[in-house]
């Protein structure tokens, strides 16, 4: 499309100004001691029209899919070096608290890679790692030890161990129950645990990211929608779902006119679609695709009651939908008008210290390229040795930066 192929050639015009944009923005956050997160992923949805985030994952799984390489750990060791030169800290170790998740071994296999990871770091900082476990009871702490020992061998700290104040505490759980004990008499987490799903919103995210990239698209002087996504917000007090889903029904029939709108502006063929999803983590549930307000009037039982939780107050995004135009055939990535001929699949980018350090793709032979591919059935693989270039990746990453620095200069 002649509009995406003018950002693409404006970026490579403008880098030094764009660079310099984010370099003050960057500057001014750490002023106000807000600095850049240790660590997120991003999931990524590329089009032949446009590229934007669909969503951003501040304590992100998945590392055992992550190469251990020099770059990764350097990444990780810099950022905790600056971290104490800037907090004038003495730090003697580092810990890791993960989710208690016992039963997931996808998610163990990620705790025993990053903890393979922050040990050499460990190491190579002449400082101790353990495994933090946040386990509300004895019980559940030897379960979740036994279910990590499993796979491999790791140091841990006893059962209700004191964590003394010259520690980094690195949180890879999304605290949707909140903070507990255990990590509201600690200093010096990272990252902080303002990011938790007991505070964090989506839309909030969101917001923060269409605000900056609105700023940088008056630079660029284009459209900031071919790098993000349309969406709204809608909460319901959830008193009974036939006399709330009209409202949801016509915010989704507001959205889609917008989509509209920007289709038949840039002449784009694509149907319009959103996605409404919860407000905060979810791990995939409660995401349904739908084309139009009927479609939620008309919602069946099942989807129902994934969405909605009656008794509870259920606040909602609603995204517009990026059809993927991606492609991964014979070891290489590209962009193809013949979607339908091809496995449905996105990129998620991990990026450390507000540097990106590896590439993992997320398919699915079930689902379609506008559905949501973070489902039951999907298989990811490390795409680093792909040979594939998206000139808005990089502009994409740093806005996911201030826009998650944002979030927490708000949440502060």
């Amino acid at each position: 499309m002649k509009e995406y192929s003018k950002i693409c050639a404006l970026l490579s015009e403008k880098k030094e100004v764009t660079s310099e944009w984010y370099k003050a923005r960057i500057d001014r956050y750490v002023f106000n001691d807000i600095i850049v997160p240790l660590y997120y992923s991003i999931d990524l949805r590329e089009s032949s029209y446009k590229s934007t985030v669909v969503d951003c994952n501040m304590f992100p799984a998945g590392f055992m899919h992550v190469k251990h390489n020099e770059r990764i750990v350097s990444l990780f060791q810099k950022y905790i070096s600056e971290y104490i030169h800037k907090f004038r800290k003495k730090i003697s170790s580092i810990y890791l608290v993960p989710e208690n998740f016992t039963r997931n071994p996808f998610y163990i296999q990620n705790i025993v890679k990053l903890s393979k990871i922050l040990q050499e770091v460990a190491f190579n900082s002449g400082i101790e790692f353990s495994l933090l476990l946040d386990s509300d009871d004895e019980s559940s702490f030897i379960e979740l030890k036994n279910a990590i020992i499993h796979f491999q061998s790791l140091p841990f700290l006893p059962y209700n161990a004191t964590v003394n104040d010259d520690s980094i505490i690195i949180l890879n759980k999304d605290l949707t129950n909140g903070i507990s004990t255990v990590l509201s008499s600690v200093n010096n987490v990272l990252p902080s645990p303002l990011y938790g799903w007991y505070r964090r919103s989506k839309y909030n995210f969101f917001q923060k990211y269409e605000e900056l990239a609105t700023e940088i698209s008056k630079i660029l002087h284009c459209d900031h929608w071919f790098f993000c996504s349309i969406t709204s917000y809608i909460s319901m007090n959830g008193d009974s779902w036939q006399m709330e889903n009209e409202l949801l029904a016509k915010e989704v029939d507001s959205l889609v006119k917008k989509i509209k709108e920007k289709y038949e502006l840039y002449g784009i063929k694509d149907i319009p679609k959103v996605f409404v999803k919860s407000d905060n983590g979810t791990f995939g549930r409660a995401n349904i695709a739908v084309f139009s307000g009927d479609d939620i009037r008309k919602l069946n039982k099942k989807n129902r009651d994934e969405l909605y939780r009656k008794g509870v107050k259920n606040n909602f995004v609603i995204q517009e939908c990026i059809y993927s135009a991606l492609c991964y055939e014979d070891e290489m990535l590209f962009i193809s008008s013949s979607i339908q001929k091809h496995i449905s699949c996105e990129r998620m980018l991990y990026v450390v210290g507000g540097q990106h350090c590896s590439t993992l793709l997320r398919m699915h032979t079930q689902k379609g390229n506008g559905d949501n591919l973070n489902a039951p059935g999907m298989f990811v693989s490390n795409v680093e040795h792909a040979l594939y270039n998206n000139p808005l990746e990089n502009l994409i990453m740093r806005l996911t930066t201030l826009a998650t620095m944002e979030e927490l200069y708000c949440l502060c």
